[in-house]
This record gives C-alpha cells, sequence and structure tokens, in this order.
C-alpha cells in the first residue's frame, strides 16, 4: 500500500545540549573496529568489529546464539555504547546524536516481541503522531496480520491482554512488524522477527519487504535461511567477530563449514525453530 512508504510526516523534536538537530537518515551504517563489553573487565561481546551497511541494502546476519549479532542491532540503535571503536550513521557518529532522534528514524524489533494490554489499533499506531485507522489497516495488510485481526471478536478495536495474551506467538510478531514500519523508519531491523511465522506467511512477508524497501535499509538476524532469500548480503559474526560478509550462497556455504568446526570444538546451541536452518 502507498501509505506504509509516504515520508513520515512528523519530525521528530530537536534536543537542546550537546545532540546536533538530525536530517532525515539516508540510511549508511558503519562500525568501525567496534569492542563491546557488558562490563568494564568482563569479555567482550563483540571485539574489532569492522562492518558497513550501505542505504537500502538488506543485510543478513547469522550465527551461532551468544556470537554478538543482537549486540550489532543495539549498537545502531544506541541502545548501548561501544567500550572501543564508533558507530556511524550516514557518516555522523551515534555519540553525538539524540538517542531519541535516532530511535524515530529506526525501527526494530526483538527477539522477545512486546505487546501491551491495549487494543489492537492501539498496539499497532504505539509511538506515531498519524493514529489514522486507513494507514493501521494498510500496515496490517501489508505485513498479513489483516485476516487474523478481522477474525478476533471486535477486529481493530479487539483488547489485548498484558504481552498479548491470546494471541500465538506469529500473530504477536506480525503486530510487532506493523508497529516498527507505521512509522516508514529509514533502517528496519528484524532480531528473529519471523522466527514463529508458517512458511506461507514467512514468504509472503518477505516479498513484500524485498519489493517496498524503497531505500529504506533493512539489518535481518536470523538463525534460519528463509530470511535470507531476499537478502542483498550476508555476514557471518562467530564469537564475536565480523568474519565474513559478502554474497548470500558464498557466505552461508562458509558458514555452515565454520559453525560445523564450532560444534565439534564446542556446542553450538540449537536454533529455536525445525525449520532449514544453518549448519
Amino acid at each position: 500500500s502507498k501509505r506504509i512508504d509516504e515520508p513520515m510526516r512528523e519530525t521528530a523534536e530537536t534536543s537542546l545540549g550537546d545532540f546536533a538537530p538530525m536530517p532525515a537518515l539516508q540510511g549508511d551504517i558503519t562500525l568501525e573496529r567496534v569492542t563491546y563489553r557488558a562490563e568494564d573487565r568482563g569479555p567482550a561481546i563483540l571485539r574489532d568489529a569492522d562492518l558497513a551497511v550501505a542505504a537500502g541494502e538488506i543485510l543478513g546476519i547469522v550465527g551461532p546464539s551468544g556470537s554478538g549479532k543482537t549486540t550489532i542491532a543495539n549498537l545502531v540503535q544506541g541502545l548501548v555504547v561501544p567500550t572501543d571503536g564508533r558507530v556511524l550513521v550516514d557518516g555522523t557518529d551515534i555519540a553525538h546524536i539524540s538517542p531519541a532522534q535516532l530511535r524515530a528514524q529506526i525501527g526494530a524489533v526483538p527477539q522477545d516481541v512486546q505487546l501491551f494490554a491495549g487494543s489492537v489499533r492501539e498496539n499497532i499506531a504505539m509511538g506515531v503522531a498519524d493514529k489514522d485507522p486507513g494507514r493501521v489497516v494498510a500496515v496490517a495488510k501489508f505485513v498479513g496480520a489483516h485476516d487474523f485481526i478481522q477474525r478476533l471478536p471486535q477486529g481493530y478495536n479487539t483488547v489485548l491482554g498484558e504481552r498479548g495474551q491470546g494471541l500465538s506467538t506469529g500473530q504477536r510478531q506480525l503486530l510487532c512488524i506493523a508497529r516498527a514500519l507505521i512509522r516508514n523508519p529509514r533502517i528496519l531491523i528484524l532480531d528473529e522477527a519471523t522466527s514463529a511465522l508458517d512458511p506461507a506467511t514467512e514468504e509472503q512477508l518477505l516479498r513484500q519487504l524485498k519489493g517496498s524497501t524503497r531505500g529504506r535499509t533493512v539489518i535481518m538476524i536470523t538463525h534460519r535461511l528463509a530470511p535470507l532469500a531476499i537478502a542483498d548480503r550476508v555476514a557471518l559474526v562467530m564469537d564475536g567477530r565480523v568474519e565474513r560478509v559478502g554474497p548470500p550462497t558464498e557466505v552461508m556455504a562458509y558458514a555452515r563449514i565454520r559453525m560445523a568446526e564450532a560444534s565439534r570444538g564446542q556446542t553450538v546451541p540449537a536454533a529455536p525453530s525445525s525449520r532449514a536452518m544453518i549448519g
């Protein structure tokens, strides 16, 4: 639907103090020699990581659990700060950007999807000034959630329990993806965000995302092969390092070898889905 791809009309407030006003993002992301430790003397979760994502690119990030994939997503959003190195968006160190302004242009769907007690409509439109019902329906149709919402007792006005009780995990994921997209973010981060969808729904959603990026930068963190079908490039993260970045088929072939080696030397945690996986 056209409405989802219309530029956002809301403008983020300018923060005072150390932060410069932030223009609309293009969506270039660069990690420069980034090391991240959760504690000062703790182990490095990410070590000397270099990664460049071009504006409008769809990048898949793969690797075993605990390898540092989600940390990359958190760094890009400014949720955690590098111990060493820099994270740049459009060439600006995000240390100099207001976190609120940065996050206003990033849509992120974490592994543990969060819904709140409120109507389906309120959950999708959370955080946007334009709560036009037509826009909510358009984004729900776009992600493939409209049909199941229509079957709920009061449709879009159905009140959900805390954490979306009463919905399946896949349905909750679709609502959270709709919420991320309704703001038409320049950067979209999906962290295992389609893991509970049935294959047909996932394929339809991925096709929609691929066809409508229009310059949107997409980072997809996944254990599984299906989401990588729409990736322009894939990055393999192992033991806190970005080991290889390149075309999906080439990196996946390398990833299988590396993860098989890792599983011989140590146990690689199983992926959370029984569908096609890496390894």
